[in-house]
């Protein structure tokens, strides 16, 4: 069926596929297009579509000039890369950044051929909420739109659309965050979430091998406790002090009550926050999310968050040879840190983990030197 190639999981799509669908003569619309070679300016397609309602782009068929229907597959050189160099493009010319599914489809280009030398390529985009995308080229930068079967610049109606059709997407985060990370009432608790910056699509797709991918990979120095698929992502719980949600939009959050930390330090607070154990759980997390939006090929922007519930009248403390020979604490009864990070935050020393951490002892009346700060958080990312 030629519909199987808009929701075909990426990686099963063949070249018998594409042939299908070439075979139905689809025109050009505004949802499909073709390109008989690839174009220098990749981008420019991938935004209007994103920016519109998403769409397919098949590089190495030719179309019609006056009806717009395929006529040849012609395909591209297969060479190492055209994968990646699809992604590189979108992510470097388009802003906000857009990462396509892209699947590379190779075929003969002569029956006596004894191995693959040609290719299409399809490109898949999904509609976009994080809008408007703009493309940049040469120092020009334009904002572009899918009109029947053409990629043309929006107008300044259609960009004030466009800005409030971002609006929908911030809208979907706070429900989200609502829903998802509203408080369990516990004495106490911190929570680590990671969640894309603009929720509206289902990027993660939960089946036996996501199930496994997920419980294969739990982060060092954590509690998952067992797995318990659910309608709408996974699930892990250790009694109740433990717990993990993934949800199909993409959302990751690892909550665990801080009375814990008695376990982890000599001092046996009752009830304390331990900063360093916090910092394991950050860094963990964010670890365990690239490993999920890798797999699912997510490299957009996300919102991270640490939460801290129950704060009032709590000390905060480290573990010996920390430089803090005090004890600090907070009239605040929750604390609740964001920051926006790119993919490329995820596993380095970065600004948005850094200002985390320094809202957090500020919350405590505590002020760290920033050298001293990036050494601590650096400890736990090995």
């Amino acid at each position: 069926m030629t519909e199987d190639i808009f929701n075909k999981p990426i990686e099963l799509v063949s070249f018998k596929d594409i042939e299908l669908f070439f075979n139905a003569k689809i025109a050009e619309n505004f949802k499909v297009d073709y390109k008989e070679n690839f174009p220098k300016d990749l981008g420019k397609y991938i935004s209007g579509f994103a920016n519109t309602y998403g769409g397919i782009l098949f590089i190495g068929i030719t179309a019609d000039k006056k009806t717009n229907i395929p006529i040849s597959i012609n395909g591209v050189v297969l060479e190492n890369g055209l994968e990646e160099k699809v992604i590189s493009i979108s992510r470097a010319s388009i802003h906000p950044s857009i990462t396509p599914e892209v699947r590379v489809c190779p075929f003969k280009s002569d029956v006596k051929k004894t191995q693959d030398d040609m290719a299409v390529i399809l490109i898949r985009v999904e509609e976009s909420f994080d809008t408007p995308h703009m493309y940049s080229k040469e120092k020009a930068n334009a904002i572009y739109i899918r009109e029947h079967n053409e990629t043309n610049p929006a107008d300044t109606r259609t960009i004030e659309d466009l800005i409030k059709k971002n609006k929908i997407g911030e809208e979907k985060f706070d429900s989200l965050l609502k829903e998802k990370i509203a408080p369990r009432r516990h004495p106490g608790y911190r929570m680590v979430f990671v969640v894309p910056s603009s929720p509206i699509k289902h990027i993660i797709q939960f089946n036996k091998d996501m199930d496994k991918f997920l419980k294969d990979n739990e982060p060092m120095h954590l509690r998952f406790g067992n797995y318990k698929p659910i309608r709408s992502g996974g699930y892990f719980e250790y009694r109740s002090e433990f717990s993990v949600e993934i949800t199909s939009e993409g959302l990751i959050c690892y909550r665990e009550n801080y009375s814990m930390d008695t376990e982890n330090s000599q001092k046996k607070q009752n009830g304390d926050i331990m900063i360093d154990r916090t910092m394991v759980i950050f860094i963990q997390i964010l670890k365990y999310a690239k490993k999920i939006y890798e797999k699912v090929g997510y490299y957009g922007k996300v919102t991270i968050g640490l939460e801290i519930y129950g704060t009032e009248n709590k000390f905060l403390f480290t573990t010996p040879g920390r430089g803090l020979d005090m004890m600090y604490t907070t009239n605040e009864k929750e604390i609740l840190e964001k920051q926006i990070f790119s993919f490329d935050d995820f596993s380095t020393i970065n600004i948005p983990s850094i200002e985390i951490f320094e809202n957090l002892f500020r919350s405590f009346g505590l002020a760290i030197d920033r050298s001293t700060l990036t050494s601590w958080i650096s400890s736990y990312i090995k």
